[in-house]
């Protein structure tokens, strides 16, 4: 029988001691908040951001903020896998392509810390799928997905006069 590991966590406030990147993942309803610890918290906006511009947004964020009900945004979990680096830029990305495998995409995050390790998060369950140490010559301050031909892609700039670009999917 296969043994389950399962775990709960309670905190009151915010999860982190400083915040050093964020970023709204559209599609999944989901704010991701690297912190300068290394850790990152994942939390669920309570309504549709999906078609929303930016001020309808920023109005129903500041709406919510008093509130600790079904509509205020909640905690649901926290990422740990950058060994006490302090983030330095995340993206939301879909992996996997519509046309070329309906139904198998993945709304996943990709963080990157100082040291230039870049990570994978689903933004499902918050699962780490991939980590690599080596892809990136420094910590980037931007970064930013691109598709092109089905696949998903990230251009990271800062720290050098360089852009580089990586493919989500074959990130090591």
């Amino acid at each position: 029988m296969p043994y389950h590991r399962t775990g709960i966590a309670l905190w009151l406030g915010v999860p982190c001691s400083e915040v050093t990147a964020t970023v709204l993942c559209r599609r999944s309803g989901t704010i991701a908040t690297g912190c300068s610890d290394g850790s990152i918290g994942l939390w669920k906006v309570p309504f549709d951001c999906s078609q929303s511009g930016e001020q309808q947004i920023h109005k129903q964020i500041h709406d919510s903020e008093d509130m600790l009900d079904d509509t205020s945004i909640q905690p649901f979990a926290i990422l740990c896998g950058h060994h006490s680096e302090p983030i330095s830029s995340l993206v939301c990305a879909v992996e996997g392509s519509a046309m070329r495998e309906p139904g198998k995409e993945k709304n996943v995050l990709v963080s990157a810390d100082l040291s230039s390790c870049m990570c994978v998060w689903s933004l499902e369950d918050g699962v780490c799928l991939r980590v690599c140490r080596t892809t990136l010559a420094w910590g980037p301050s931007t970064m930013v997905n691109v598709s092109c031909k089905g696949k998903t892609l990230i251009a990271a700039a800062g720290g050098s006069p360089d852009i580089e670009v990586v493919e989500v999917g074959r990130l090591r």
